[in-house]
């Protein structure tokens, strides 16, 4: 099924469309965070 239509039977509250959604898009997810936390400087202390 596609990632398409498991949103729209996660929409309508099915609980299993949700994790079926989340399983084929977690690896792309983790991906994305990564390469964005690998652009951003490290600022330890700065907020407090």
């Amino acid at each position: 099924m596609s990632n398409e239509e498991l949103a729209v039977l996660a929409q309508q509250g099915d609980r299993e469309a949700i994790a079926g959604l989340w399983e084929q898009v977690k690896r792309l997810l983790y991906q994305l965070a990564r390469v964005d936390l690998s652009t951003r400087p490290l600022i330890i202390g700065a907020m407090g």
